[in-house]
């Protein structure tokens, strides 16, 4: 793969207000609601992994959110301590978009610039 042309584009204005909005209203209830960790589950190596409340990609069609700081360490203080681990900070975290929504818009690009 390799790129042909840059192009400059915005997010609708319709799925940011519809679409978008409800992954960050959902995010803002599971973090006020202290509702963050959903499990923890030890690996084979003996390692806990942490499984969170957070909007995910089947959650929505458009954005979901994934951990963003440079390792675990990399914690945010949390609005109100987590009910299940008694944590007062989170890994960082932040809004991705999805890869399907991505390859919607490059796909449209594509047809549109073609013509």
């Amino acid at each position: 793969m390799h790129f042909e042309r840059i192009i400059f584009w915005n997010m609708p204005e319709q799925i940011l207000d519809e679409v978008v909005k409800h992954a960050f209203d959902e995010l803002k209830n599971v973090l006020s609601s202290g509702n963050i960790v959903r499990e923890i589950k030890t690996n084979k190596l003996g390692k806990q992994i942490r499984y969170n409340n957070f909007p995910g990609m089947a959650d929505n069609p458009v954005t979901h959110v994934r951990p963003h700081g440079k390792d675990a360490s990399d914690t945010s203080p949390l609005p109100v301590t987590d009910k299940l681990t008694g944590l007062n900070s989170y890994t960082k975290q932040c809004f991705w978009l999805n890869n399907s929504y991505v390859g919607s818009i490059i796909g449209l690009t594509k047809k549109k610039t073609k013509k």
